[in-house]
């Protein structure tokens, strides 16, 4: 386990399928071919796998809000639940190679926190949906599989709306046989990720 904080975390993360791009490895059209957002993460990891340097990536706007505002949204959800956070590190799963999640906090012996800072529209929708957005499904299952933590807790925070409504936590358990889907769809896209690096190393120069 390496804390985020480590200088050797982003560089133990290059080549790695990682629970926030889970969605990326996931996603495939309606006629059964892969996304172009899948192919390009395919890419991506081969390129940091033969040059052992991190891709740049793009940070919006909306991203660089959740990296500044996340210690608060850490400190509101402690104040709301009475957990103590543990500090984000990576961790790689036990059985796949080349699969790992940085969860943002360790809360107890069986749980983690994930914690999410949406522009305003985005949270409202959220709390008038009630659950976790399906988009970040996939993202925290990994998280589980790959910690073997039982559950976690999505934490949105929105710093603009009134202080009884600036909080919105769900938790999340998924089932064994779902982690299971998820290790196995992970898999078959570290499959490809190396057949990838094997035909682009080994083709001629």
């Amino acid at each position: 386990m390496i804390l985020q904080t480590d200088p050797g975390w982003l560089p133990e993360r290059r080549g790695r399928l990682t629970a926030s791009r889970m969605n990326d490895a996931l996603a495939f059209l309606k006629n059964g071919k892969e996304s172009e957002s899948r192919r390009k993460y395919k890419v991506e990891l081969v390129a940091e796998r033969m040059v052992d340097v991190a891709v740049d990536r793009y940070v919006s706007p909306a991203m660089q809000r959740g990296l500044d505002l996340e210690p608060d949204a850490r400190a509101a959800y402690e104040a709301h639940s009475g957990n103590l956070c543990g500090p984000a590190a990576l961790v790689h799963h036990p059985r796949i190679e080349w699969f790992s999640a940085t969860p943002d906090a360790f809360v107890d012996a069986d749980g983690l926190a994930e914690f999410k800072v949406p522009q305003v529209t985005t949270y409202v929708e959220w709390i008038a949906g009630g659950i976790i957005p399906e988009q970040h499904i996939a993202q925290l299952t990994v998280q589980l599989a790959c910690t073997g933590r039982q559950w976690v807790d999505f934490a949105a925070y929105c710093p603009e709306m009134p202080p009884p409504r600036r909080l919105f936590v769900r938790r999340f358990a998924p089932t064994p046989a779902e982690i299971a889907d998820c290790e196995a769809a992970a898999s078959a896209f570290l499959a490809e990720v190396e057949a990838m690096f094997v035909a682009v190393t080994e083709s001629p120069a």
